[in-house]
């Protein structure tokens, strides 16, 4: 009897180590994830307005694409009658070493301000 429930533990003991070796695994696989999910853009800020006053539409546009360390980048694209021109500027942290315009710091904040509910589509 004894060498009977002696294999039965010895059986439970290798169970336990196999399900203690796939916890650390999967713990590791998280923390990885966790760290390239960081680093994914995840807060839009959009902010479309008319930057000049003969030309309406509102087609102009500052957007930033920041990930959960405020790092990223803010895009302007600025609408003319005959031409359109585009910038790119990093943010290291919710800031840019660059001038922002007041549309591209709002992009930012906005992006930072958090979450939206999604609206429903019609």
């Amino acid at each position: 009897m004894d060498e009977v429930l002696q294999q039965i533990l010895d059986g439970q003991a290798t169970k336990i180590s196999r399900l203690e070796a796939a916890v650390r695994s999967l713990v590791s696989t998280d923390r990885r994830q966790e760290r390239l999910i960081q680093g994914a853009v995840r807060h839009i800020g959009l902010v479309r307005y008319d930057a000049f006053e003969d030309v309406g539409g509102r087609l102009s546009f500052s957007c930033a694409l920041l990930d959960d360390h405020a790092t990223g980048v803010v895009m302007t694209s600025i609408n003319g009658r005959h031409d359109t021109r585009v910038y790119a500027k990093p943010v290291l942290e919710g800031q840019s070493s660059y001038n922002l315009s007041i549309e591209e710091e709002e992009a930012i904040r906005q992006a930072l301000a958090g979450p939206r509910e999604a609206v429903p589509a019609t």
